[in-house]
């Protein structure tokens, strides 16, 4: 299959689950933070090197953030993202596509909302979340050209982007399932 085609172009629609991973100091109490509910999407492009390897370029807009019993925090982000994957099966009707990269989200907004009053946050605004993802993309194909595919994926920054407190810091986490669709040519 890389050998017919060398690129293609995708679109995916994410529900996502994020939260915070939570660092503390030994000692200090522990804020309860639950996990929340957002949507991300994402434009790819792809070139396939081999048969098997192919490199995915992706552009899109993320929401990130945590919250507790009484507080939602939230940012927004323009997210680019760089992968390596890895084509396990690939015959006349499936595709399994490991991949592993990294992400760089922009921040274009970012805010709190207490009890239905949303309030700016200063605490996050304009920090750059950097991580890691990785994921499998698993596609039926509908002929030659084009695939719908569903993607499980995590997310993990490794990027501080929320500080309240001098002993504490936060990076964002994602769970995420997408479907979307990929045209080859």
């Amino acid at each position: 299959m890389g050998q017919s085609t060398k690129n293609e172009i995708g679109f995916t629609a994410f529900y996502d689950r994020v939260n915070h991973s939570y660092i503390k100091f030994k000692g200090l109490t522990k804020e309860h933070l639950l996990y929340k509910n957002a949507f991300s999407f994402q434009a790819v492009y792809g070139c396939h090197i081999s048969n098997t390897v192919s490199l995915l370029s992706g552009a899109g807009y993320s929401r990130r953030g945590f919250r507790n019993e009484n507080t939602d925090y939230s940012a927004d982000y323009i997210q680019f993202s760089e992968y390596v994957g890895i084509e396990i099966i690939d015959n006349k009707m499936l595709m399994v596509s490991p991949y592993t990269g990294i992400y760089l989200g922009l921040p274009v907004h970012t805010g709190i909302t207490i009890k239905n009053n949303d309030l700016p946050d200063e605490a996050g605004r304009g920090k750059a979340d950097l991580g890691l993802e990785g994921g499998i993309r698993m596609g039926i194909k509908l002929d030659d050209r084009y695939d719908i595919h569903i993607i499980p994926r995590f997310q993990f920054g490794l990027s501080e982007v929320y500080r309240k407190y001098d002993f504490e810091s936060r990076r964002n986490l994602a769970f995420s399932m997408g479907v979307g669709i990929t045209r080859k040519f």
